[in-house]
C-alpha cells in the first residue's frame, strides 16, 4: 500500500478496492474569499502537512535538530509538535544506551529545554493575543499527531512548565469545574456551605 496518494480519488479507490471511480469531488464554498475550493486542494494541503510532520519526527529521531527546527517552523500545530519533540527526546535521553555518555545526554537535555521553551513561547503569544482561543488550543485534538491534545502530550512528556502555564491551568479548571468560571464555583461553594 502507498503511504501518500496523488489525489483523494486515488486514495478512495485504493481503500475501497474500486479502480474506476467517478469524479465525486464536489466544490466547497470558501467562506473567506467567496470562491469555490475543491476538496482536492484541501487534500493536497493535508498531505503536505503530514509530510512535514513525518520529516519533523524523522529529524528528531535521527538527531538532526537544526533541520527539525526548520520543519517545526512550517508546521500548523507547532505547540503540539514541540511538546512531542520534548517527549521523544526525554525518552531518548532516559532510555537510550547512547545517552550514557555525558556529551550526548547534555545535548539532548539542551534540546529538550529548547523545544519546551518553544512551546511555552508559542502559548504565551497565543495567550496574549486571545486568551479564550489559547485555552481552546490546549484541549483541541490535533489530528496530525493522532488526535491528542497539548495537555495530554505535556502530561506524557512530564512538562511541568507547560502544564503550569496560566492558559493550561484555566483549561484544566474549566474541565474540572465543568466549564464554570472558578469565581462562580467559589460563590456556589460558599452558598452551599451556608445552606
Amino acid at each position: 500500500k502507498k503511504l501518500y496518494y496523488d489525489s483523494q480519488i486515488e486514495e478512495e479507490e485504493d481503500r475501497m478496492g474500486i479502480k474506476h471511480f467517478t469524479n465525486i469531488i464536489s466544490p466547497m464554498p470558501d467562506i473567506e474569499q467567496g470562491q469555490l475550493v475543491h476538496t482536492e486542494i484541501i487534500y493536497k494541503q493535508l498531505a503536505k502537512d503530514y509530510i512535514i510532520r513525518d520529516l519533523f519526527l524523522w529529524a528528531i529521531a535521527m538527531n538532526y535538530m537544526e533541520l527539525a527546527k526548520v520543519f517545526l517552523a512550517h508546521m500548523k500545530d507547532r505547540i503540539c509538535g514541540a511538546l512531542i519533540a520534548t517527549e521523544i527526546l526525554s525518552h531518548l535521553r532516559d532510555k537510550s544506551s547512547d545517552a550514557v555518555y555525558g556529551d550526548i545526554k547534555v545535548d539532548l537535555t539542551r534540546w529538550i529545554k529548547y523545544f519546551e521553551q518553544y512551546a511555552l513561547n508559542c502559548m504565551d503569544l497565543c495567550f496574549k493575543n486571545d486568551p479564550n482561543m489559547a485555552q481552546i488550543l490546549t484541549v483541541q485534538r490535533v489530528e496530525a499527531f493522532g488526535d491528542v491534545t497539548c495537555l495530554q502530550v505535556a502530561d506524557d512528556a512530564n512538562s511541568k512548565r507547560f502544564a503550569s502555564h496560566p492558559c493550561c491551568r484555566q483549561a484544566e479548571n474549566s474541565i474540572w469545574y465543568d466549564k464554570l468560571h472558578s469565581d462562580q464555583f467559589h460563590i456556589r461553594y460558599y452558598i452551599g456551605q451556608l445552606i
